[in-house]
């Protein structure tokens, strides 16, 4: 089973975001889990997402917000720092 059960693609304020829907039983037992689901979510967009310019991902659980970060535009996708 995936960590994330659906996505969805929004625009706002002319950006593209990606929301991902974590799968709350799949959520890793790590001190530092954030950093392991933004390396899944940037695998994910790469596979789901190519060929959209996607500028943040908004990662929920459920219908609240977990954490979100911004994404560089070029063609190597990884999380801005």
């Amino acid at each position: 089973m995936s960590l994330f059960l659906k996505h969805e693609c929004q625009a706002n304020n002319g950006q593209i975001e990606v929301v991902l829907y974590v799968n709350k039983a799949q959520l890793p037992e790590k001190d530092d889990v954030t950093k392991d689901i933004k390396h899944k979510a940037v695998h994910y967009i790469k596979t789901e997402c190519e060929t959209i310019p996607i500028r943040v991902v908004r990662i929920m659980i459920g219908s609240m917000l977990y954490f979100s970060f911004a994404v560089n535009s070029n063609k190597e996708l990884s999380p801005l720092v």
